[in-house]
């Protein structure tokens, strides 16, 4: 059997969430199959490493290093300065180890570039996109190979980035046998929600649909299991109360050892309306529960409607509701049984671990034969490039009350500055800020710092009236509409609402707006 020594650079170590948690088990898969690995976590964000980490990697018998790096889940917030100051110490790390392959979670520019120095392969785990994503021409620091958990995303990374993209879907090892239940006369079930509790998560709509259920009879409980603080989780926690659900609907919130939970419930809703496909499904299947779902992305390629599991029309409590009570008619009939065998034969064909290892190292050959960069950018046309604006960064931190803030956005000045400019020549354009919090006195900075001949129009709050750092507060009501409004959104909470908005009145991405704050989707 051929060996590879694969370096696998996960994210800043904090938490086991999402896409990193795939990347990691992929990496044990890989030991497991008699492999060569090496694990590395950055320090980008100088936290503490999560003890699980190390305790992992101890057991294992893995070797794990720490080295700074930046990786983001979209091109927007990607750190220039970052990938210029720590591109060397990365690249000698990555001499001495002497690695096969190079696989990444999430867009890792340094690694990237080091791949090709090197003529190394590289390969990328990343999941969903927007289309407007790739808007803006951006320098190509990207990965050209990639895997992806559905077909759906796969096939968009492979359209705006041109990569040589392959499906691997999660794999997972639960803590024993999968098995098939048999609750068919169980007078109540145990529903499970689980995930981040945000708007695309949905759970305030799973929470909808659970009260119709039971409003229609239906027996049980719904347990929300998740991080749960800001608003939208107020909003969930307003609804169980005022309509009086406390017994039947609880907000657990985070839980690092699922097994019990899962152990213990008969059905998954999962009532995401934007993600790749959820990890928590394959989860779920493994421990035999059945699965509802919204019909997000990559997740018809796997569930099919009353053959492995119930898929919903959309995404709404209605459409959700549905579903539950089609499971309580499919209980009376006793037909629930095949369903969940069936979903056992899809559990082994799409998430074993069997089946992810095959996968794995068929595409590891495959990489390792058929390499080749795809882009002749080097960390040299970088420093080229950037020096300038970087250096002018330096020149003016100290008029920057957050200075990490705007170099995390450096990148992003760069390739809209000539764009924003010419939109806003001649006073052709009124720009406005949207926010009047931390992020607005940032943006306000960037703007006399980089594009100190724009002219403020003033600001754009909701709720606020009056001034804002000497510029009148607007409610965007009254500014959207207006065609010589360009918008610069400098808020974090509430930025889907905004870009919702933005996109009802017709306003174009890098055209009528730009996201100068931290990109949340």
């Amino acid at each position: 059997m051929e060996i590879f020594h694969i370096m696998y650079f996960l994210d800043y170590g904090q938490s086991f969430g999402g896409a990193v948690n795939t990347l990691l088990q992929r990496a044990l898969l890989m030991k497991k199959a008699g492999q060569k690995i090496t694990v590395v976590v950055s320090d980008y964000l100088n936290t503490r490493l999560e003890e699980g980490y190390s305790n992992i990697c101890a057991v294992q018998n893995i070797n794990m290093m720490r080295l700074t790096y930046q990786i983001s889940t979209q091109p927007e917030d990607i750190d220039i300065v970052s990938v210029v100051q720590n591109y060397d110490t990365v690249k000698r790390a990555i001499e001495e180890i002497k690695p096969d392959i190079l696989h990444s979670v999430q867009l890792n520019p340094i690694v990237e570039l080091v791949s090709r120095e090197l003529q190394i392969p590289h390969v990328m785990d990343i999941y969903q996109l927007t289309s407007d994503f790739f808007r803006i021409g951006y320098m190509d620091l990207f990965p050209h190979y990639h895997i992806c958990d559905s077909e759906y995303y796969a096939e968009k990374w492979k359209h705006f980035l041109n990569t040589e993209s392959v499906c691997i879907r999660t794999a997972v090892n639960c803590a024993g046998n999968v098995a098939i239940r048999h609750f068919e006369k169980k007078e109540e079930l145990t529903y499970l929600c689980v995930g981040l509790v945000c708007e695309r998560k949905n759970q305030l709509e799973v929470i909808k649909a659970f009260h119709i259920a039971l409003q229609h009879n239906v027996k049980g409980r719904l347990l929300i299991y998740g991080y749960a603080n800001g608003g939208y989780s107020d909003r969930c926690r307003s609804y169980i109360k005022e309509n009086g659900l406390e017994e039947s609907i609880c907000m657990k919130g985070f839980c690092d050892k699922m097994d019990g939970a899962y152990r213990d419930a008969d059905v998954l809703i999962c009532g995401s309306t934007r993600e790749s496909y959820p990890n928590v499904i394959s989860e779920a299947m493994c421990y035999g529960l059945v699965i509802i779902t919204t019909p997000v992305a990559g997740v018809p390629e796997v569930i099919r409607n009353h053959e492995n599991g119930y898929l919903c029309r959309g995404y709404l409590a209605e459409d959700i509701s549905e579903k539950i009570l089609e499971l309580e008619e499919d209980r009376k009939k006793g037909a629930v049984e095949e369903i969940l065998k069936c979903a056992y034969d899809t559990f082994e064909k799409y998430h074993s671990s069997e089946h992810i290892t095959v996968a794995l190292l068929n595409y590891y050959r495959k990489l390792a034969d058929t390499y080749t960069v795809h882009s002749n950018i080097l960390i040299g046309d970088v420093r080229k490039r950037f020096t300038p604006i970087i250096m002018e960064y330096e020149c003016k931190r100290e008029m920057l009350s957050e200075p990490e803030l705007c170099q995390r956005k450096l990148w992003y000045i760069y390739h809209i500055r000539e764009l924003l400019l010419k939109q806003a020549a001649c006073g052709k354009r009124k720009i406005y800020i949207w926010g009047t919090g931390k992020y607005g006195k940032r943006v306000k900075e960037i703007i006399d710092v980089f594009w100190d001949t724009l002219e403020l129009e003033g600001f754009l709050d909701t709720y606020k009236t009056g001034e804002f750092l000497g510029a009148e507060i607007y409610s965007p009501y009254s500014v959207l509409d207006k065609q010589d409004a360009l918008i610069l959104i400098a808020a974090v909470n509430g930025q889907g609402d905004m870009i919702r908005l933005l996109e009802e009145k017709h306003k174009e991405y890098c055209e009528d707006y730009f996201i100068l704050s931290p990109r949340t989707w």
